[in-house]
């Protein structure tokens, strides 16, 4: 007969690798649903991106907002290109074969949590411009 004290480790052991095959799983399939869904979220990140830079250049053809907002608008515009830049190097093209969208879909996927931060920063930078503008309209 086994000793107790050694089957109560191989059950412990074997409960221990479930839980950790568990979570392997359960962050392959996460990882999976986020390639599938990176080319549009992709897609979409660039135009919010470029809308922003767009609302840029008709801020700075108001001379009104040149003073008070260029600081704003000059961190917002730098971090709004430091984003661009990033994730046109993960857009899927045309051209691109089913190995380079594969690797291009798990590249944004992994880097999901840096995009966010880095938008995080840019919504904080749009804040304090929006509260600069409502200063000089007042």
């Amino acid at each position: 007969m086994a000793d107790p004290l050694t089957i109560l480790g191989a059950t412990a052991a074997s409960t221990q690798l479930l839980v950790q095959t568990g979570k392997s799983i359960a962050f392959l399939f996460d990882l999976q649903s986020k390639m599938k869904a990176a080319p549009v979220e992709v897609q979409r990140l660039t135009v919010h991106i470029d809308q922003l830079i767009a609302l840029s250049e008709l801020f700075k053809e108001n001379p009104s907002l040149h003073g008070p907002i260029t600081p704003y608008l000059d961190t917002c515009l730098a971090r709004a290109n430091d984003i661009l830049t990033l994730i046109q190097k993960y857009t899927i093209t045309d051209d691109d074969g089913r190995l380079d969208k594969a690797n291009k879909s798990f590249k944004i996927a992994w880097k999901d949590k840096d995009i966010l931060r880095m938008f995080s920063r840019l919504e904080e930078e749009k804040s304090a411009m929006v509260l600069a503008i409502q200063q000089v309209d007042r």
